[in-house]
Formats: structure tokens, sequence, C-alpha cells
């Protein structure tokens, strides 16, 4: 996830910093999503963000990295429906083990490009 971290920082011109340092300031996190919820399934969305603080610019950055859906609940055919319209194959139990074997494409996917930065200013509004 490093190297698809920095890859994307990269193109997106974000203010990368060094991230093999073990610097406290940079972290890559799982959040739930809504999810989807139809008639006879049910399904959990996360996404895997990459964060940055940066502290020169008093400011953090955050960049999608992938996202996931998982299949929570459902009637079996329509789960198997679900898998082949979506393409959403369960993925290799530990991501870290192919960090140089990401030619799979996961299945096609296209993770969408995105950069979020927060910047905090102070003013003096007496």
């Amino acid at each position: 996830l490093q190297k698809i971290w920095k890859s994307r920082a990269l193109e997106l011109g974000s203010t990368w910093t060094n991230h093999n340092n073990n610097n406290h300031h940079n972290s890559i996190v799982r959040v739930q999503t809504g999810g989807i919820r139809f008639p006879g399934i049910r399904i959990e969305s996360n996404a895997i963000i990459g964060c940055q603080f940066i502290p020169h610019e008093m400011s953090y950055e955050f960049i999608l990295l992938d996202d996931e859906r998982k299949v929570v609940s459902g009637l079996p055919p329509i789960v198997w429906v679900f898998d082949q319209l979506m393409k959403t194959k369960k993925k290799k139990k530990n991501a870290d083990d192919d960090d140089d074997n990401n030619n799979d494409n996961d299945n096609n996917k296209a993770t969408p490009l995105s950069l979020t930065r927060v910047t905090a200013e102070i003013t003096d509004n007496n």
C-alpha cells in the first residue's frame, strides 16, 4: 500500500513526505462507508485512505488508495449475480504479501483518484 500511496500522491500533486521512517503523522486507515441494502442482499463498503499531517503547512492530506465491497449477507443466487456484475471476487487475506505483484489489477477494478487537503488558518479577528 505504501507504493500505491506514493504513486498516487505524486500523480495528484500531493505534498509527499518519506513514510518509511515510521512517522506518527502518517497512517493508512480503513473507513467503513454507508454500504448498500437491497432486498435479498446487504453489501458493506470500505475506503482505504492514506492520511498525512504536514506540519509546516498546518494541513492534513487524505488520498484514496483503494475501495472494497463485501457481501455481508444475501441469498446465494443474488450474491452470485452481484459478484458477476460487480466483479467483487474475494481478495487475498494479506494485501501486504503482493506489494510487487500488482499485475492482477484486482479484476480490472479502477479506484478513482482522490486527494483531499484540509488546512487550518489562524486569523486575528479581535
